[in-house]
């Protein structure tokens, strides 16, 4: 899955809100296990689990867009519109919204 998202802000902004929102999630979501958060520069990847789950994917922000790849599984893929929906939603409210 690959979800493109439009901003307006300095990179250098977008990704401390980034990794700040991880940080939060982490503490709200004590079920959720980060087995993968690495950043550098402008990008960054990771891997979680959540009821046996597993989520991996990449993260990158370019001047004026963000683009992430998710790896879902498959018996995720009939619910990929919602989760899309779910995130640019999270994403837009949480990180973009200034």
């Amino acid at each position: 899955m690959e979800i493109k998202l439009n901003h307006s802000l300095d990179k250098d902004i977008l990704m401390q809100r980034i990794k700040t929102v991880f940080e939060q999630l982490k503490q709200e979501h004590s079920d959720v296990q980060i087995m993968e958060e690495q950043w550098q520069d402008y990008s960054g990847t990771f891997a979680a689990r959540a009821s046996g789950i597993k989520i991996k994917g990449t993260l990158e922000v370019r001047d004026d867009q963000v683009i992430v790849k998710a790896n879902i599984p498959l018996m995720l893929k009939p619910f990929e519109s919602q989760i899309r929906q779910i995130f640019v939603e999270e994403f837009t409210k949480r990180i973009l919204s200034e």
